[in-house]
């Protein structure tokens, strides 16, 4: 389970995934460049999970500690796990896919263009894509087993919180193209974009007025963009309601990971003040003291690290395991 070439891999999958979560409802605009290199980028991430699904049986895991190899046991949990969601979402990828590749046949006059290959039915059928995000579920774990195997306690907690506002900015660049998206139907000849005269702008700033509407549902602040229909307001009531629960939840996950940065930093700044005060209380040079705590420092004494008492659970571990 730990092999570097089920660790790249792993790596690459989680690069697809977020690249999913960034590029795929940016499909609502409408960027026809930008369109053909998604299609090329999604037929390369088709044939990469095509391919990660036989791999479930043969990249060992761990299970109560202990890595798993067996290809009968792994099977069995790949198929009460992921099976049936990677079924679906290659099986939508390959559809979305050959009826793109029947859209440019027929626009090149190979064939005839019939309602299903129209502009308007591609970029429906692409939203479909959508339904990759359901693998975002894996990214937080193949994420956990790269920051534990490279990063120190310090930077841990720190990433845990740039992940968090990431996250909170995935979301809100989700609802940002959605909110545009809605304000692209025609009802009653109503909508946010044509009240705020944007409907005819560049990208840039058609993408800028969403997502400032989308940071305003979550924190104390104004625009003026507001829903112009009843599609959009029961849009609006459902991101408010959304952003109630994951804004507060995400200050008290930063305030907890911060709390235990700052009782971190604490000890530390204890150890360094008790090795100046022994410096001081006997005259010792400033040099010195540099070198000393240099040489601590590299040597790890410095870092934070979890001791064995620290942890209850370690305690209750068999003493076979412990020597392991």
């Amino acid at each position: 389970p730990r092999s570097w070439k089920q660790l790249l891999w792993s790596t690459f999958g989680s690069f697809l995934i977020l690249w999913d979560l960034v590029t795929i409802p940016l499909g609502i605009f409408d960027l026809p460049d930008f369109i053909h290199f998604l299609s090329i980028i999604a037929r390369i991430s088709f044939f990469y999970w095509l391919i990660d699904m036989p791999l479930h049986f043969l990249f060992g895991i761990e299970i109560g500690g202990q890595a798993e190899l067996r290809p009968s046991k792994l099977a069995r949990r790949y198929f009460q796990s992921w099976f049936l969601i990677d079924i679906l979402v290659i099986t939508m990828d390959a559809s979305i896919i050959l009826v793109e590749s029947l859209g440019t046949f027929a626009e090149n006059g190979t064939t005839s263009l019939s309602p299903f290959h129209t502009a308007r039915f591609l970029r429906a059928l692409r939203l479909l894509r959508l339904l990759r995000l359901l693998r975002v579920a894996k990214l937080q774990q193949e994420i956990m087993v790269l920051a534990n195997r490279f990063l120190s306690t310090n930077t841990f907690m720190l990433m845990k919180v740039v992940a968090g506002v990431c996250m909170l900015l995935l979301i809100n660049h989700i609802i940002a193209c959605s909110w545009y998206g809605i304000g692209t139907w025609d009802f009653e000849g109503r909508s946010w974009l044509a009240r705020v005269q944007i409907s005819q702008n560049d990208f840039a700033e058609a993408y800028a007025a969403s997502m400032h509407w989308a940071l305003t549902q979550f924190t104390p602040a104004t625009n003026n963009i507001a829903p112009d229909n009843a599609i959009e307001r029961f849009f609006a009531l459902g991101v408010v309601v959304f952003a109630i629960g994951i804004f507060s939840s995400f200050i008290t996950q930063i305030t907890t990971t911060m709390s235990s940065l700052r009782l971190a930093r604490t000890e530390q700044n204890q150890k360094r003040a008790k090795l100046l005060q022994f410096f001081s209380e006997r005259g010792l040079s400033v040099g010195l003291f540099g070198k000393v705590q240099q040489a601590l420092q590299q040597e790890g004494h410095f870092e934070v690290r979890l001791k064995e008492p620290d942890v209850m659970l370690i305690q209750k571990i068999p003493e076979r395991l412990k020597m392991q």
